[in-house]
């Protein structure tokens, strides 16, 4: 017997349907290929139902993996820095860095693209969670996704908050470099199962609060460097 799951299922009907799939393969018989495959996906769901992912989980990460979301939302991210930049720069000097309104177009265009890319990566964030039935945390790359929606976060909260284009402008900036970063071949984006020491209800609530201070962080150093950076002009002391 051969055991699938919990289950034990007779080892020569597998064995009949291993070697329809394997000698198909080999003699180039589309046929006997697939008359393998379905009966060992039969075997799969009759004796081991309890280990396959669901339908849910798979068509989240089909789709998870073919959007690539994270990828395409560094678009909108950069067009946010592009327009939220110089209009703090300009408003800046233009108008002593009042609080902007959001009658101002060019302001609203900024912060919609801003908050479409943040509404776009929590998608995909969702997407992985559901694909990998866990909170996404387990490694680099998942970590520096989860980082990455921090700072989008703390952008807009911030943004919100003092109106002034620099929190969302640097924040969609930094989340540009933190997604370039967990894209680089020493991160595998692979979902994969946790490792034991990881399973535990701490991971969603030790690793989450750790892992999110780090965007607020990066953005305070970003904006604090700005700043600095325009202390040392004389136009900008007035």
């Amino acid at each position: 017997e051969i055991a699938i799951g919990k289950r034990k299922i007779p080892a020569r009907a597998y064995a009949a349907a291993y070697t329809d799939f394997a000698e198909g393969m080999h003699m180039g018989d589309v046929g006997r290929v697939l008359r393998g495959l379905q009966q060992i996906d039969g075997f799969q769901h009759q004796y081991g139902a309890e280990v396959i992912p669901s339908d849910l989980r798979m068509n989240a990460e089909l789709m998870y993996n073919r959007a690539h979301v994270f990828s395409w939302m560094m678009v909108p991210l950069l067009g946010a820095f592009v327009i939220l930049l110089p209009l703090y720069i300009w408003n800046l000097f233009r108008n002593q860095g009042k609080r902007l309104s959001f009658r101002n177009p060019f302001y609203s265009l900024g912060v919609a693209i801003y908050v479409f890319a943040f509404a776009g990566m929590i998608f995909g964030y969702v997407l992985r969670w559901i694909a990998s039935g866990r909170a996404p945390l387990s490694n680099g790359h998942e970590s520096l996704l989860f980082i990455s929606l921090s700072i989008v976060l703390a952008g807009l909260l911030f943004e919100l908050a003092y109106r002034m284009a620099v929190p969302a402008g640097l924040a969609a900036l930094l989340t540009v470099v933190v997604l370039g970063v967990s894209m680089l071949s020493v991160f595998d984006p692979a979902i994969g199962p946790l490792v034991p020491v990881l399973v535990s209800y701490w991971l969603n609530i030790h690793v989450t609060i750790i892992t999110s201070s780090y965007g607020f962080l990066g953005l305070a150093a970003l904006i604090g460097a700005l700043v600095l950076i325009l202390l040392m002009l004389p136009a900008s002391r007035e």
